[in-house]
Parts: C-alpha cells; structure tokens; sequence
C-alpha cells in the first residue's frame, strides 16, 4: 500500500543524492533507513514483505497501462541485492 510522505524540500533533495551515491531509490533508501533499527530475522520479514508489495504493484501497472515503470519494478524487485 503506497504512502504519502510530506516532508521538507531540502530533505527530499539530501535523500536523492545519498540514494544516488549509494545506487538505490528513495524507497530502497527509506527502507534501509527504517529497517536498520530491527533484529536481523525482522528486518529479512520486512524486505520480503516490501518486495512482494512492489511486485505486486509492478503487475498492476503492466496489467493496466503496459507500462515500462512497471518492469522497472519487477525488475528491482527481483534483482536488488538490498
């Protein structure tokens, strides 16, 4: 389930030049930000669970509009070494 974050310009924009130092996206960025404050076993349920809910969005949108975005998201689903 997405979800709206509203936060300062400056910090979105700091946020997208560390994700892009460190190759992710701002959701894979997030998630290991938030992540890395649980036990290792929490932390591997939650990346399955943020991994089976962008696949699972990446088919809607394949389904709906054909769209690349939506293989772009299988893909980093199913090929993120995160």
């Amino acid at each position: 389930m997405p979800v709206t974050l509203t936060l300062p310009r400056t910090v979105v924009e700091l946020a997208k030049r560390e994700a892009e130092k460190l190759g992710l996206t701002l959701d894979e960025l997030f998630m290991e930000i938030v992540t890395q404050f649980l036990d290792p076993v929490d932390r591997a349920e939650e990346y399955i669970e943020a991994s089976k809910d962008l696949l699972e969005r990446a088919k809607k949108e394949l389904v709906e509009g054909g769209s690349q975005a939506g293989g772009r998201e299988i893909m980093e689903c199913g090929g993120s070494s995160h």
